[in-house]
């Protein structure tokens, strides 16, 4: 990973930041959105859980044999309430959404895991720094003021990972199964791929490396 942020000038990786954060300005769902509690019980809504389906019913594995950064879906989902910013990379099989999430939409988190995300302090001051005089970084999800990260996903709710998993299938049908993470060691693995993308480098060598952060974020036991 540290070979990876290397590579990449300080002005590419601020592109990157503006690039998602900027997509996530037009929301699409109603200020009023309301997202509830993660375990809602999915039967009064209708409708089959449309994230990591699979995972409901039997272990999985993270055994993708490509991946690539998609920038539609990205965008259209950093688009969406409760989002500040998006990754989505495609595989052979799947989508697997990183995202920051803002306070557009209640009830898009729940539990104590969440960590929020203060600039570093300014010295003079002693106020935290707006996100923008600290864009030169490789890590996306840091010291930025406007947004938290989940570390664990399942106290992301199940109607705001449910929005963006139908978002997905709805602009890509082709999705085999949907994974999501506000996690920032997730945010940031994504951020550093996608980087490498915009580069024109190749992802195929980070395969594995991707395979081994899907299967620690999203395990492979089943989790109803």
């Amino acid at each position: 990973m540290k070979k990876i942020m290397r590579r990449f000038i300080p002005a590419l990786s601020a592109a990157g930041f503006i690039i998602v954060t900027v997509s996530g300005c037009s929301n699409t769902y109603p200020k009023e959105t309301s997202y509830g509690h993660p375990k809602q019980r999915i039967e009064g809504q209708g409708q089959s859980r449309a994230y990591q389906t699979q995972q409901q019913v039997s272990a999985v594995s993270h055994n993708n044999t490509f991946f690539v950064y998609d920038h539609e879906l990205s965008t259209q989902v950093a688009a969406m309430h409760g989002v500040m910013g998006a990754i989505v990379m495609r595989t052979d099989r799947n989508a697997y959404a990183a995202v920051m999430v803002d306070n557009s939409a209640s009830g898009t988190k729940a539990g104590r895991s969440e960590t929020k995300t203060h600039g570093p302090l300014d010295k003079k001051n002693q106020i935290p720094q707006p996100y923008y005089e600290n864009l030169y970084t490789n890590e996306l999800a840091s010291d930025f003021i406007g947004y938290v990260t989940v570390q664990d996903h399942k106290n992301l709710s199940h109607t705001f990972k449910q929005e963006i998993a139908l978002k997905i299938r709805q602009l890509d049908p082709t999705v085999h199964d949907v994974y999501i993470s506000a996690n920032r060691e997730f945010i940031n693995q994504l951020n550093h791929y996608k980087l490498a993308a915009l580069s024109g480098a190749s992802l195929k060598p980070y395969v594995n490396e991707f395979n081994q952060g899907a299967t620690r974020i999203f395990g492979t036991k089943p989790q109803p």
